[in-house]
């Protein structure tokens, strides 16, 4: 069977990451699986450890961008398909997993999906669904350059540049950010803050000088 390996990261945010395992839980065709990205000696999530049947990978701390390459390019090699969710975003839609692989089926080697964040919808690839051989042929998940933010936008250029997505409106995979009022902003949203302003200049750069080679290694 054709699974997806859904990578997502997470730091002190125990109340957010049990919402989204409950939304898995509730809405999983068993064609997905769960990587979950800790850092070495955070215990927050020790007392949910055996609740869910999730694959917990101890990581050495660092940006959740670099968690997210680290267990993608790793998780690569076994599944067919790799999917990025944040630690504030939750499942609503039913059978998301088989309408996303049969869709991914269709577009090829450089297919990209992405359902309704009911914040940034198809104006950017915020949580994306992809062919796995993508971060094999370029080694990485999001460009290294980058830690927080911005992917977003790297992942829309995938698609613009070879149109191989596909956006599903009725499909709704709700990101629960602060500035929805959905959460409250805490110390990891601080950090993200701070940061931002250095990966929009990364961002920038990579822009000009490194993504049109990049995207021609998915030729």
């Amino acid at each position: 069977m054709k699974k997806i390996a859904i990578i997502i990261p997470t730091k002190n945010r125990l109340e957010s990451f049990i919402s989204f395992a409950e939304s898995w839980k509730a809405t999983t065709e068993g064609e997905s699986d769960v990587i979950v990205g800790i850092d070495i000696g955070d215990s927050t999530y020790d007392s949910i450890l055996s609740k869910y049947p999730f694959t917990f990978e101890y990581v050495t701390p660092k940006p959740f961008l670099h968690i997210l390459n680290e267990l993608a390019l790793k998780y690569s090699n076994t599944y067919e398909y790799i999917g990025f969710m944040e630690d504030d975003c939750a499942f609503v839609s039913p059978q998301w997993e088989s309408t996303f692989i049969s869709k991914l089926d269709s577009l090829g080697n450089n297919g990209i999906v992405w359902g309704n964040d009911l914040i940034n919808r198809d104006y950017i690839v915020g949580l994306p669904f992809l062919n796995s051989s993508i971060v094999k042929r370029l080694g990485f998940m999001a460009p290294p350059c980058i830690e927080c933010l911005w992917a977003d936008h790297f992942w829309k250029a995938i698609v613009d540049k070879f149109n191989s997505g596909h956006y599903f409106n009725d499909i709704v995979i709700e990101h629960k950010h602060y500035s929805t009022g959905k959460t409250l902003k805490d110390n990891v949203s601080n950090e993200i803050e701070r940061i931002g302003h250095n990966d929009a200049l990364r961002y920038s750069s990579y822009r000009v000088n490194g993504l049109n080679k990049d995207l021609e290694k998915l030729v």
